[in-house]
């Protein structure tokens, strides 16, 4: 996608250009629901209501958008804090009505299923969130290492310990495909 042409959507976007933030949604809501999906475990309403905060927010804030992350990382790191707070306001309702202690977030089962994509799912989702958010930005989405970095809001170092991290668990979860 042309970077060139995305801050100019932006800047359209932040004057009121409806066109402009129609165009934005669409060029990018393609990745921002991907990588959504990814972190909420496939759960497809959850990420598509959490893509519309996304933009919503975005358009809120496209005047503070910096040239140096792309749109789209900088739309990854809006949908990755969205789902973080998605996920802390579930946890909280949980404990309120079962007024028990937090369960571990993407926990798998114990039982191994023959289908391959399955075991897949449920590997990635042992992961924690921030292991699951950077393997899905650099892994599955293809973005480079520092705009993973910037999107996520953390160090190139910290990046690079989460994917390192996220690939040997995967590693360990799937030895049985080798």
């Amino acid at each position: 996608m042309n970077a060139r042409h995305d801050i100019d959507l932006v800047m359209a976007g932040a004057s009121g250009d409806e066109d402009a933030l129609a165009e934005i949604v669409r060029r990018h809501q393609i990745v921002v629901r991907r990588f959504l999906r990814r972190l909420c475990g496939g759960d497809s309403a959850n990420a598509d209501d959490l893509a519309q905060e996304t933009f919503l927010v975005a358009f809120d804030r496209l005047s503070s958008f910096r040239a140096d992350s792309s749109l789209e990382a900088w739309l990854c790191g809006i949908a990755f804090r969205r789902h973080q707070s998605d996920v802390r306001g579930r946890l909280r309702r949980r404990r309120r009505e079962q007024n028990t202690p937090d369960c571990a977030d993407g926990a798998i089962s114990q039982s191994r299923t023959v289908d391959a994509r399955l075991d897949l799912q449920a590997a990635f989702g042992s992961l924690t969130l921030e292991q699951r958010a950077a393997a899905a930005l650099c892994l599955l989405e293809d973005m480079s290492h520092s705009e993973a970095a910037l999107a996520l809001g953390v160090p190139l170092g910290t990046l690079k310990s989460r994917i390192a991290a996220a690939k040997k668990t995967l590693m360990q979860r799937l030895e049985s495909y080798r």
